[in-house]
């Protein structure tokens, strides 16, 4: 069963019903779910499929052409508009074909009218070289969208009987990426599916990272002593110079290589009213495999070699695990408070979500409207129910920041305390549990 991609779907259909000719790109990374979307789509319309395969293949290309050829020729013309899917398309050599696509989308009166989708699972190909490689085909583009992960409310629907906390987990060390998704066997618990995903010699997902990585990018032993380093939690760009031993000026070039393909990500904080007080110069891993892999995997590789993966997860992953997912179970909440907002659930119709990375520590989220209103949150994935201090915590770094006025809101995984729950009697503060998700 497909579930979720509503919107993106009903943006397909939308363009489809055009009385125009088409072309689109989609894009993301591999496993997200484009093939699947395009074929949803497709289904009950009347549809080629093509997918190239990796550069050098030249007669798979001759047989790509052999359509194009007949498309052009008017072979597959017909009254209603015909889909045609040119699958991970980065691959194609021969410019000829993307001549061929210019035409067809120019020639609607002898080849009918076509809606062209372009897959690519290349990223870096797609926004960085993929309209230099002909002016024709650029000014054809109707538009370009990237596939992003599915929301946390579409990983609920994808597993129904698992409970949110599971959720939240497998969220944090899959993403919200199908492919990996998949994997996940729901009879078995959070310690067994870690073990038979990543801590075996045969681990399906064990080399998934350097596969990933070689697709996109070269010296690959560079780029891991940094991934090491962000996953040991060094994201301070001048402690990945200490910890490497590499030039800021290497670090930087290779820290923007990874940006640029949706690996590490710039920490971009809040702006707030006392900037002296506020952490730059911050990046983490973006993408969930790749950061629960350099924090746990990658380091334990001869362990896992020599078939210590249960020893690796009970003496280091499960004791440091509700730490590491903090700033994921942040991502949740945040998405929590913009589905309230969005339905009138809050004091305020907050459209703006940040984190603010503060010298003595994070708010985890801060939401402001179109009239700069304020919620400012904190969340907690520990397995205890968080006291008063909690909120104290808050009103201290909120200070910190120069914020004067906002919204308090807790999230907690295991609830608070009596003292807290006065607070929110008062309206003092809003707070939410897993019971509440």
């Amino acid at each position: 069963m497909f579930i979720g991609r509503k919107e993106e779907r009903k943006s397909l259909e939308s363009v489809y019903a055009t009385d125009r000719s088409n072309l689109l790109v989609l894009y993301g990374k591999e496993g997200i779910g484009k093939t699947a979307l395009a074929l949803e789509f497709a289904q009950n319309k009347t549809t080629l499929y093509e997918r190239f395969l990796p550069a050098g293949d030249k007669e798979h290309e001759s047989l790509v052409n052999e359509t194009l050829e007949k498309i052009k020729n008017g072979d597959f013309r017909s009254e209603e508009k015909t889909v045609l899917i040119l699958d991970e398309f980065h691959h194609i050599e021969s410019k000829k074909i993307l001549s061929d696509i210019v035409y067809i989308i120019s020639n609607e009166d002898k080849c009918g009218r076509f809606m062209i989708l372009m897959l690519s699972s290349s990223i870096n190909y797609v926004e960085n070289s993929m309209i230099l490689l002909d002016r024709d085909f650029a000014s054809s583009i109707t538009g370009i969208v990237k596939i992003q992960p599915i929301s946390f409310a579409q990983m609920v629907e994808w597993f129904p009987n698992q409970t949110v906390e599971e959720c939240i987990i497998i969220r944090s060390i899959l993403g919200g990426i199908p492919k990996y998704l998949l994997m996940w066997d729901r009879s078995k618990g959070i310690r067994e599916n870690i073990i038979n995903l990543f801590l075996t010699r045969r681990s399906p997902l064990i080399d998934e990272p350097e596969a990933v990585l070689r697709k996109e990018l070269r010296e690959l032993s560079s780029y891991n002593t940094i991934l090491i380093s962000l996953g040991r939690g060094l994201i301070k760009l001048n402690d990945l110079f200490l910890s490497t031993g590499y030039s800021r000026a290497k670090i930087s070039v290779y820290i923007k290589n990874l940006i640029e393909i949706d690996v590490v990500e710039k920490l971009l904080s809040a702006n707030v009213k006392n900037a002296e007080n506020t952490m730059k110069g911050l990046y983490r891993i973006s993408d969930s495999l790749l950061s629960f892999y350099y924090a746990f995997v990658y380091p334990n590789i001869t362990k896992i070699e020599l078939g210590k993966g249960s020893e690796i997860y009970d003496e280091i992953i499960a004791p440091s695990l509700n730490s590491y997912l903090r700033p994921f179970f942040a991502d949740v909440c945040r998405e929590y408070l913009d589905l309230m907002s969005q339905y009138g659930k809050l004091d305020h119709e907050y459209s703006h979500w940040e984190t603010w990375y503060g010298k003595k520590g994070t708010i985890d989220i801060v939401g402001y409207d179109e009239k700069n209103n304020m919620i400012c949150g904190l969340c907690s994935f520990e397995d205890n129910m968080a006291t008063i201090l909690m909120m104290a915590e808050l009103k201290a770094l909120t200070a910190q920041a120069g914020i004067k006025k906002c919204v308090y809101c807790l999230f907690s995984k295991d609830g608070f305390d009596a003292a807290t729950e006065e607070l929110v009697k008062t309206g003092e503060v809003i707070t939410a549990s897993l019971k509440d998700f």
